[in-house]
């Protein structure tokens, strides 16, 4: 029986160890096609920076209790709680290290991540994923698309254009 169980085990963590690192590292919520809310303009280089939120649905989403926060969790902003982002609308979070939250965004592109009130990851842009020449400033075109495009200009809380 003993012999079994280490069998087993063993067999258990070969299994677990042949999934790729990079593979889990790229997984993203955007996988899921129902997801509505998500991240959808990110400026790295304003005065401030700022992270912009999408919401695709057509119900009012209450953000309180979200975190975001760049490539260190520890420095998580906590979304307050009645925070509300109507059907279709944005919501923006200033980034400014010493007045908004911990942490600023890179101009050069840094690990972006929307999480629930439960902690699970929601919608995330990499660091390696960011668009080549994108000088700081990228978004979603159309609002809550797949990609991740180089933005001419801001269109802080508004639609990046279709």
């Amino acid at each position: 029986m003993k012999k079994l169980i280490i069998f087993l085990l063993m067999v258990f963590i070969g299994i677990v160890s042949c999934v790729k690192d990079e593979d889990l590292k790229k997984a993203t919520p955007k996988e899921n096609e129902n997801q509505t809310l998500l991240l959808n303009e990110i400026e790295g280089k304003g005065d401030p920076d700022y992270i912009e939120l999408y919401n695709g649905s057509d119900a009012a989403i209450d953000l309180g209790g979200y975190k975001l926060h760049d490539k260190d969790p520890a420095e998580a902003y906590v979304i307050p709680a009645g925070t509300i982002i109507s059907a279709g609308g944005f919501w923006t979070l200033d980034c400014d290290k010493d007045v908004y939250t911990k942490f600023k965004i890179s101009s050069g592109g840094e690990n972006v991540t929307l999480l629930d009130a439960s902690g699970k990851i929601v919608d995330q842009l990499l660091e390696e994923d960011w668009p080549a020449g994108h000088a700081g400033l990228v978004g979603r075109v159309p609002d809550g698309g797949e990609n991740w495009v180089v933005l001419s200009e801001e269109s802080k809380g508004a639609s990046n254009g279709k």
